[in-house]
């Protein structure tokens, strides 16, 4: 919520232009570098200084200044139809999740999927300067990378991933009936709903990032917490009027969280029977609780 105030909303929005560039995981690998160091951690810690605003925005706002300084270099070569698109997208969005920002207290300006589409536009600026001018400056050079080979090179790898031999690809049924394509959820999914007996039961999906369409690919009722990592242990405790299972089905890298672990024992009864069901260390985890209700007198 200290990201979206004063300051450091001011921050947001300087960053936001330029965290939508394409290279959003070199910002946040400069994140996590910083967050590797416990003195720094420490310092941001008692400042109130959210890591991921100050580390990933620090890079984000040379990307800003660079943006700015090619739209003005190129603005006299555009139509006044082509003046207004630009002026347009580059700063009604970004005002206006400044303002959803504060009046929400959660930093839409610096969430990945919310900014993303606009960098097309930023493409046209640094495509104008290298087809006008032999000589060109750094920025363009450093933008060119960013906006053009960048993206190409990582949908030519998302293409590479997109050909693993054919015994590997796993779909359940439900996702191949629905026309859904293969995740990483999806051997999991078919464990749950071949284990799953009651209409009753819960594919809970904790997915360490967005949960995206998660919900979608199984038949079961569900549960989604995007985030998990961070936001399950803020959960309420869970309880039922009827007896069923909850799958809880979470990405195997939350098994290294404490407050992950802790919360996946802690949120449910103390009574409840658990046992895991599917485990892929590299993937997935399904942990099975059978959640009982609460007899009184």
């Amino acid at each position: 919520m200290g990201s979206t105030q004063s300051g450091w909303l001011l921050w947001s929005l300087a960053a936001a232009p330029g965290y939508a560039l394409p290279i959003k995981s070199i910002a946040t690998g400069i994140r996590d570098l910083g967050k590797q160091f416990q003195s720094f951690r420490d310092w941001m810690y008692e400042k109130k200084i959210n890591d991921h605003v100050f580390l990933a925005g620090s890079f984000s706002i040379i990307l800003t200044l660079f943006l700015i300084l090619e739209v003005k270099s190129a603005f006299d070569m555009f139509n006044l139809h082509f003046k207004i698109i630009i002026i347009c997208f580059c700063t009604i969005p970004f005002i206006g999740l400044a303002i959803l920002s504060n009046r929400f207290q959660w930093n839409y300006l610096m969430f990945h999927s919310h900014t993303f589409e606009y960098w097309l536009v930023f493409v046209f600026p640094t495509l104008i300067i290298l087809s006008k001018y032999k000589h060109t400056y750094f920025r363009t050079f450093c933008l060119s990378g960013i906006l053009l080979m960048f993206p190409i090179y990582k949908n030519l790898q998302f293409l590479a991933y997109q050909f693993p031999p054919k015994s590997d690809t796993i779909i359940s049924k439900t996702e191949s009936a629905r026309g859904l394509g293969q995740s990483r959820f999806s051997e999991a999914i078919q464990c749950v709903e071949d284990d799953s007996k009651s209409a009753l039961d819960v594919l809970f999906f904790l997915p360490t990032g967005d949960s995206g369409d998660l919900v979608l690919r199984t038949k079961l009722r569900t549960l989604s917490t995007h985030f998990s990592g961070d936001n399950f242990p803020n959960a309420d405790k869970f309880k039922t009027s009827r007896t069923l299972n909850i799958y809880c089905a979470y990405d195997s890298s939350l098994l290294s969280n404490n407050a992950f672990t802790n919360a996946l024992e802690s949120k449910f009864p103390p009574t409840s029977l658990r046992k895991v069901i599917y485990s892929n260390p590299k993937t997935v985890t399904v942990t099975k609780i059978m959640l009982v209700p609460k007899l009184h007198g």
